[in-house]
């Protein structure tokens, strides 16, 4: 696992241990397609619940799903993001137009 110079800079401005984004690196089962031809890292919930079944510390898998990676064609980390494990779903609702009715 390298990283760039970016991204340790970026890790440590966010507060992100090296400890999590091994475990990302390592563990990290979600992926997408990035710009550049590059790919981007996360940690599932199934694959955390996995991890702290063999005992892994609770708080760094906790932290770990809040990391997503940017991984670049050689497998060295371009930049680290944090991310939200749990986010807002808006209701189908939402998603309609609102209209009046005129009389």
């Amino acid at each position: 696992m390298s990283l760039t110079r970016h991204a340790t800079t970026r890790a440590a401005q966010r507060g992100v241990a090296d400890e999590a984004i091994a475990l990302v690196f390592a563990y990290g089962d979600i992926e997408y397609s990035a710009a550049y031809g590059r790919r981007r890292l996360r940690l599932s919930h199934r694959r955390a619940a996995e991890l702290l079944a063999d005992d892994l510390p609770f708080r760094l898998v906790e932290q770990a799903q809040k990391v997503e990676l940017i991984v670049g064609e050689a497998d060295q980390i371009v930049t680290v993001l944090r991310c939200d494990p749990h986010p807002a779903r808006r209701s189908p609702r939402s998603y309609r137009r609102r209209c009046t009715v005129r009389v």
